[in-house]
């Protein structure tokens, strides 16, 4: 039985990262070095207030809200997209800001009535190899746990190609995962980390996934903890993202200090501490998350309900 306070924990932990990390957003790691992030600030580069997120938390809601419905589909995904950046649905103030080209083309795609099972950015497109998808991939790795490990992979890639079809994303999301889904089962951070990555060694074998192996290798290898921080890199290419996540994680033992980790690598520190911050959420529980920053989080309380109604349906 998955526990549903890590369930919660997961989803305010992608929340909480994703707000402590953007208004540092495409700062140097030199400068995180100067000046790190050690709470909830303000302003910044987007000159938002105080525990405001982005999209990686807007369509990981948008996510969990259409897995709430009976009729869940990926169709029905791309059309919970298309609200948010129509309506602004799920955005923390009412306005879509800081959307990545590549999102913003697929979601165009399909308000211009293009099936969200063909939305995708084309390989090769600026942006097919970000990270946009990864970041959404909580829900879904949690909703379809208690499922095989096939039939979870198989979501995970379906929802992922809606924005990222290119082979290195959907590979990204598979494993980010495994991660979840041993987290979410009680394993310990290590032990979750690298039963992950010997399934998806066994998994990701042959083409297309074979020809995107290569960033992954450290990460495969179940040794990315040891990599020294120098050699992680922080930036918007999924699979350093990936890496640097589990880097922070690997690296700590709190949630605190995971997602602080995480955020102070610097670059694309949003995404970066949304995805390490649905990690430490699984592994730690909500209960390990400051209450000051949930607390400064915007539409905390409709983040935290309909967190808490998902955690129902997971662990039931």
């Amino acid at each position: 039985m998955i526990d549903p306070r890590r369930v919660v924990g997961g989803l305010l932990g992608v929340a909480v990262g994703d707000a402590l990390g953007l208004p540092v957003e495409f700062e140097s790691r030199t400068i995180r070095q100067q000046d790190p992030v050690t709470g909830m600030r303000g302003e910044g580069v987007h000159l938002q207030p105080a525990g405001t997120w982005s999209d990686e938390t807007s369509l990981t809601f948008c996510t969990v809200e259409t897995l709430l419905l009976n009729d869940y589909s990926v169709d029905r995904l791309g059309e919970a997209f298309a609200r948010w950046v129509e309506e602004g649905w799920w955005s923390p103030n009412g306005k879509v800001f800081d959307l990545p080209e590549e999102t913003a083309a697929a979601i165009g795609r399909i308000i211009r009535g293009i099936p969200a099972t063909q939305s995708g950015a084309a390989p090769g497109e600026r942006g097919s190899e970000g990270n946009g998808a990864l970041a959404r991939s909580l829900p879904i790795a949690l909703a379809f746990s208690r499922w095989s490990i096939p039939l979870m992979i198989a979501a995970l890639h379906e929802s992922s190609a809606i924005t990222h079809p290119n082979p290195v994303c959907l590979m990204a999301s598979g494993i980010y995962g495994l991660v979840v889904r041993n987290l979410a089962f009680k394993r310990s951070t290590l032990s979750a980390y690298r039963r992950a990555a010997e399934d998806a060694k066994r998994i990701y074998v042959r083409e297309p996934w074979k020809s995107v192996r290569n960033p992954y290798r450290r990460l495969l290898r179940g040794t990315v903890g040891e990599v020294p921080e120098g050699h992680i890199v922080a930036d918007s290419f999924v699979a350093h993202t990936l890496e640097a996540a589990l880097w922070a994680m690997q690296s700590t033992r709190s949630f605190s200090d995971c997602v602080l980790r995480a955020v102070n690598l610097g670059e694309d520190a949003d995404t970066v501490g949304a995805v390490a911050g649905g990690l430490a959420g699984v592994a730690y529980g909500i209960e390990s998350i400051p209450e000051e920053w949930i607390d400064a989080l915007a539409r905390k309380d409709e983040l935290l309900e309909v967190a808490e109604r998902f955690s129902r349906v997971v662990s039931a």
